[in-house]
């Protein structure tokens, strides 16, 4: 009796799941059955890409020829696809639009390793971190010029109700939200050695004081324009493209 492959003991072991059943045939020497799963994620990449294009349609520039003929443009382009194609929130895709619409108008970018670093942070974040950046940005900037202990403290306690109602992030759960974001270079924390103990204390740039948002993120701003209306629509009403 021939040997059944490790795809055939797969399919055997899961035959009364058909889900799993489906899964273990998209390997490879898996059967039709797989077919059904390949057909949804083929309808899944359209959909997105429908919400990439149709956003990309709205801008108020036709992209045309002449303005992606060029090797750094088409290349853009297709790295901003792929990136889409991948991508599961609306709202995100969206933002990547916006930002290939910004490229090939050369906006405020000085070189495609330029664009492609801003495509990978933005890829990397998830559309909550992004609504996260957006939120502090727009606290940080309802704020005074060298506010008072009272102002910071209530547009902290505002901006951590903004937090569980708006992203469902907690307040203890906030500075390490943020803390993670790092790791996109849109914000950052500055680090001071402490004293003899060997502790190491944080000096923070902004008001909230939480961190800094990196010069990345206001790139990312002045190209795709506020992020705040763009990940909640609510707010987006009349925005201008």
């Amino acid at each position: 009796m021939p040997q059944r492959t490790t795809v055939g003991q797969l399919a055997q072991t899961y035959q009364q799941q058909p889900v799993l059943r489906a899964l273990v045939n998209l390997l490879p020497g898996g059967g039709s059955l797989g077919e059904l799963l390949i057909a949804r994620a083929d309808e899944i990449v359209r959909e997105r890409l429908r919400v990439f294009f149709d956003e990309l349609a709205s801008g108020r520039m036709e992209l045309t020829e002449e303005l992606v003929q060029g090797e750094d443009s088409l290349h853009a382009c297709l790295a901003t696809v792929r990136a889409a194609s991948h991508t599961r929130p609306r709202d995100k895709i969206r933002l990547l639009a916006r930002l290939l619409l910004g490229s090939v108008r050369g906006i405020d970018l000085s070189s495609i390793d330029e664009y492609e670093e801003l495509l990978a942070s933005l890829d990397l974040a998830s559309a909550r971190e992004l609504a996260l950046l957006a939120l502090l940005d727009t606290y940080n900037a309802g704020l005074p010029q060298n506010p008072g202990l009272d102002a910071q403290n209530a547009a902290r306690a505002a901006f951590y109700s903004e937090c569980r109602e708006r992203l469902g992030i907690e307040r203890a759960d906030v500075p390490s939200a943020l803390a993670r974001i790092e790791r996109t270079g849109f914000f950052k924390t500055e680090q001071v050695a402490g004293g003899e103990d060997g502790y190491t204390t944080m000096r923070y740039s902004d008001s909230l004081g939480f961190g800094e948002l990196s010069p990345a993120y206001h790139r990312l701003k002045g190209i795709v324009g506020d992020l705040d209306r763009i990940l909640d629509p609510a707010r987006g009403a009349g925005d201008e493209r």
